[in-house]
């Protein structure tokens, strides 16, 4: 039997990232230099590329995860797209 990966939204600072509030998400976004009105364009890209830290920090600063992107994509629509079934299934 393979040993399975342990998926990145189970690492230890996956899980920092879930629990900060609102207000420590929108900064630690914007030192990434990721502007409020870019938060759709930002979490789909996060979901074509499995980045589950940047995922989880765009959804607690309040991204919209049913937001459309430039191309009218929702950010989950995107990850299936891309094959990225562990995206869909993160927990909130």
């Amino acid at each position: 039997m393979t040993p399975t990966k342990t998926p990145a939204c189970n690492s230890a600072s996956a899980e920092g990232l879930a629990q900060s509030t609102p207000e420590q998400a929108r900064k630690q976004l914007s030192e990434r230099g990721i502007a409020r009105e870019k938060y759709p364009i930002a979490l789909s890209r996060a979901c074509e590329e499995r980045d589950t830290e940047l995922i989880r920090l765009l959804t607690a600063a309040g991204a919209d995860i049913n937001a459309e992107d430039e191309d009218g994509t929702p950010p989950l629509r995107r990850a299936a797209e891309y094959g990225h079934a562990d995206v869909v299934r993160l927990p909130p």
